[in-house]
């Protein structure tokens, strides 16, 4: 499942499963690493420094394509299900 919020900030892309709601965060390198050798997927990873629940599923990151839009101030947010009615 595609992730449910992405944005760019301190150097960095924030990712929001969209299964737990925890927050990830990854630099341009590690994105670039996950869409180029993992096919643009990961797993939602346990972050030892959170209090927060981590559920470790697969969550599809953004591409490079919305990257270079987040670092230009975009900030990507996935519609609920009931936008589409």
């Amino acid at each position: 499942m595609k992730y449910k919020n992405a944005k760019f900030a301190d150097g960095m892309f924030h990712i929001t499963c969209p299964y737990c709601h925890n927050e990830m965060a990854v630099d341009e390198t590690q994105l670039g690493q996950i869409n180029a050798q993992l096919g643009g997927y990961f797993h939602c990873t346990v972050n030892e420094e959170s209090p927060f629940y981590t559920c470790g599923q697969e969550i599809q990151f953004p591409t490079a394509e919305e990257a270079k839009w987040m670092k230009n101030g975009f900030v990507f947010y996935r519609a609920p299900s009931w936008w589409n009615k």
